[in-house]
C-alpha cells in the first residue's frame, strides 16, 4: 500500500470534523487552507475520506465478484471503465468505505482509446468467469460518442460469451439508484441509494496486484 503520510494529519482532521457533522464542501476548504494543500491533494481528500457511518454502511453493502453467479449485474459504464483504466495506469486510491476511485477526474471528457479496449477486456473477462446471468452496461448520453462506445462494448458482450445489453441514457445515475440488480459503481451516491454493490476494479486491482494510494 502507498501511504500519503503527508495526508495523514489533514485526513485526520476532516474524519474528525465530518464525523461531527459539519458539512463536507467548508470541511474541505478549511482544512485544506490551513494545511495548504495542492489542488491534487486537495481532489485526493475529497475522493478519499468520509464520515465514518456512511464509510460503515457501504462497506456492508459490497460483494465480491465470485458473489455474483447468476445474478443481473447492472454496470455504471464510464465510471467502471474510467476506473479500471486507473487501475491499469496505478492512479488509485483506497477510500474510506473499501471502495477504489479513480483520481483522473476526466469523466465528461472521456474518449475511447487503446486504453478503453485493454480495461475492457479485464473487466469482460473477470465477468465472464464470475457468470452473472445477465450485464447491463449504461452510459451518461451526454458524454461524446456514447451511442458508438456502447455498441462496440455490446458487441465485445457477445465476443465473451456474456448474456448482456448497453444503453445510452440522459440520466444514468437515477436508473442505479432505483434499480433491485446489483450495481457496479464506485459512485457514492449510487452506492448509497442501492442494497448490492460489486467493486469490479478493485477485484480487477487484486488480481493484477496493483497497489493504490491509500491516506491514513
Amino acid at each position: 500500500m502507498r501511504l500519503l503520510k503527508n495526508l495523514e494529519n489533514p485526513a485526520r482532521d476532516v474524519r474528525s470534523l465530518l464525523d461531527r457533522g459539519y458539512p463536507s464542501t467548508s470541511v474541505i476548504r478549511f482544512v485544506s487552507n490551513h494545511y495548504k494543500l495542492s489542488i491534487s491533494e486537495r481532489h485526493l481528500i475529497t475522493r478519499a475520506v468520509l464520515p465514518s457511518s456512511i464509510a460503515q454502511k457501504r462497506r456492508y453493502k459490497r460483494i465480491g465478484c465470485n458473489e455474483i453467479k447468476g445474478l443481473e449485474v447492472i454496470i455504471d459504464g464510464y465510471n467502471v471503465l474510467i476506473t479500471t483504466e486507473s487501475v491499469l495506469d496505478q492512479e488509485i486510491v483506497l477510500c474510506d468505505d473499501g471502495f477504489i476511485r479513480d483520481i483522473k477526474g476526466v469523466f465528461g471528457k472521456y474518449k475511447k482509446t487503446e486504453a478503453t479496449d485493454i480495461a475492457l477486456a479485464e473487466i469482460l473477462t473477470l465477468l465472464s468467469k464470475s457468470s452473472p446471468s445477465i450485464v447491463l452496461f449504461l452510459f451518461d448520453s451526454q458524454v461524446s460518442k456514447s451511442r458508438e462506445l456502447a455498441r462496440y462494448v455490446k458487441e465485445k458482450l457477445a465476443q465473451f460469451g456474456l448474456e448482456g445489453n448497453t444503453e445510452t441514457l440522459k440520466s444514468v445515475d437515477q436508473k442505479l439508484k432505483t434499480c433491485k440488480a446489483v450495481v457496479a459503481t464506485s459512485d457514492g451516491g449510487i452506492i448509497d441509494s442501492v442494497d448490492s454493490i460489486v467493486d469490479i476494479p478493485k477485484c480487477i486491482m487484486k488480481n493484477l496486484r496493483t497497489t493504490p494510494l491509500q491516506i491514513k
